[in-house]
């Protein structure tokens, strides 16, 4: 690809921990090897590298304290002006969910069958609409990566776009999630 123009003559940094569970706090480092030129970063999904190809106003080059969950995009701009191609790694810096602090506030185990129109629909049993609630009672937003549901509700929230749940905060996992919808 680089023989023929498609892919750029310089490389993309490398992280130092390609993403995942971090402490809060943790700093992570972007490194560019023996190439020449500057590395740069974003933090809020933007790409460092502007339309028209100039430094994007939200890139930075200083090292990255991770806090929350972050998305870091990153680039390296040789000095003959060439960028590398985009790179990113997702970070979460939050504790991880401790037993005492995650409890299933609601489950919702056989309910009603389903009316005429929610059959009509294709939702034809009353399982579609079963769910289990779970609630933060700790007094810190932590990680659910590691956990999962198993058995009447299969789930993982490691693959799941809510992963991180603040305190007093409620997640609902659902049999049929499109039921639950209707």
């Amino acid at each position: 690809l680089r023989s023929r123009g498609f892919f750029p003559n310089v490389n993309a940094p490398v992280f130092s921990q390609r993403g995942g569970q971090v402490a809060p706090g943790a700093v992570v480092t972007l490194s560019a090897g023996s190439q020449t030129g500057a590395i740069y970063y974003t933090l809020d999904g933007s790409d460092a590298r502007s339309i028209g190809g100039g430094i994007a106003g939200t890139a930075y080059t200083t090292g990255i304290t991770l806090n929350g969950l972050v998305k870091v995009r990153t680039r390296f701009l040789g000095t003959g002006g060439e960028w590398s191609a985009l790179d990113e790694a997702e970070f979460i810096a939050h504790p991880p969910a401790e037993a005492g602090d995650l409890v299933v506030s609601k489950i919702h185990y056989h309910p009603s069958d389903p009316t005429g129109s929610e059959e009509g629909a294709g939702f034809d049993s009353d399982s579609n609409f079963e769910y289990i609630a779970l609630m933060n009672i700790g007094t810190e937003t932590f990680d659910l990566s590691a956990v999962e549901l198993e058995s009447a509700v299969s789930f993982k929230f490691a693959t799941a776009a809510i992963r991180i749940l603040e305190p007093g905060a409620r997640v609902v996992v659902a049999g049929n999630e499109e039921a639950l919808l209707l």
